[in-house]
């Protein structure tokens, strides 16, 4: 038996020993096709390499109409994960996937951005990895334990 899923027809799932596996058929679009989506009546973005239509979410959208129709047809995995979405916003992309990014036309993933070297110092001066905001908070934590030891004693 089979069941339609948009554009596709989806086998029905198979049984095996208690589990149920699906087996789907994933659209793999180009980098040029997501563009081609831009229009009122299609508009696609890109997140995490899978497609997905927002064309009846984009005015819902609770960040507003702009910041969705500035990505459409593109990649807006920077943007998204920048924003601190949560995982009910992740959530909320599942039922809009149409699709996933052509193998050859992916972006790095996060999962290869997590084995990528760091880059080389400047100047060839080593780097303690200490981050300036870091620092920063560290220095605000001593004033303030400070503070309280010596300020609250005299």
């Amino acid at each position: 038996q089979r069941r339609v899923h948009g554009d596709f027809v989806r086998p029905a799932p198979i049984t095996m020993s208690k589990h149920v596996v699906e087996k789907s058929t994933t659209k793999v679009f180009t980098l040029a096709e997501v563009a081609e989506h831009v229009t009122d009546k299609s508009k696609f973005i890109i997140v995490d390499n899978k497609v997905y239509d927002v064309t009846e979410f984009v005015n819902e959208h609770p960040g507003g109409v702009e910041v969705v129709v500035e990505y459409q047809g593109k990649d807006a995995t920077t943007a998204f994960d920048d924003v601190g979405h949560s995982s009910d916003a992740r959530e909320m992309l599942v039922p809009l996937q149409v699709g996933v990014v052509a193998e050859t036309e992916r972006a790095n993933s996060k999962k290869d951005a997590k084995k990528s070297v760091a880059p080389a110092p400047v100047n060839g001066a080593p780097s303690s990895g200490w981050s300036p905001l870091l620092i920063v908070a560290l220095l605000a934590l001593i004033a303030g334990v400070g503070y309280k030891v010596f300020g609250a004693s005299h």
